[in-house]
């Protein structure tokens, strides 16, 4: 679905915990900044229906909980897909003082309802990181490629709950 606002707001997070014996988190709203995915899974994603939205299985976040949830802390996220951005292609990354580079897969309105994809390029000033992180924009001259097909994710947020996967592509 499009996951109407009114729907969404009207989850019941707790009840929605309690009855599927997990922790569920509302995150979202959020907006995509790949340009492709492609599931490695062959078999068809089950799907379930929470408070009349349709909801696909996407992924597991292993060891999540709220005490290990920040910013700047990478969780292992089993996704077995392949996302893509093209070439031409504006990416926002987080680079962390050991070198590891971090692209913006999708922006959160979570913590700022204002944050739309123009102001990311201004994000830099607000983000107040720690010594060592950079953040940064380029435009793409080649596809940049996250394959998590044959291992899991590492994936971390800002403090705006902005989501970045770690690449290795340049």
């Amino acid at each position: 679905s499009d996951c109407p606002q009114k729907e969404w707001q009207d989850l019941n997070i707790a009840r929605l915990s309690w009855q599927n014996r997990a922790l569920v988190m509302r995150n979202g709203p959020r907006y995509w900044m790949i340009d492709g995915v492609q599931s490695g899974v062959q078999a068809p994603r089950p799907t379930k229906v929470f408070g009349g939205l349709t909801m696909r299985f996407g992924a597991t976040i292993s060891g999540l909980n709220p005490l290990t949830i920040g910013p700047l802390r990478v969780q292992r996220v089993a996704r077995n897909a392949v996302m893509t951005f093209n070439a031409g292609s504006t990416v926002y990354e987080l680079t962390a003082p050991d070198g590891r580079t971090f692209v913006m897969q999708s922006y959160s309105q979570q913590v700022d309802r204002t944050l739309t994809e123009a102001s990311l390029g201004s994000l830099a000033e607000r983000l107040r990181l720690p010594a060592g992180w950079r953040y940064g924009k380029r435009t793409l001259s080649a596809p940049l490629v996250v394959d998590t097909t044959n291992t899991p994710a590492s994936v971390l947020q800002d403090r705006f709950q902005n989501t970045y996967s770690l690449h290795t592509a340049t």
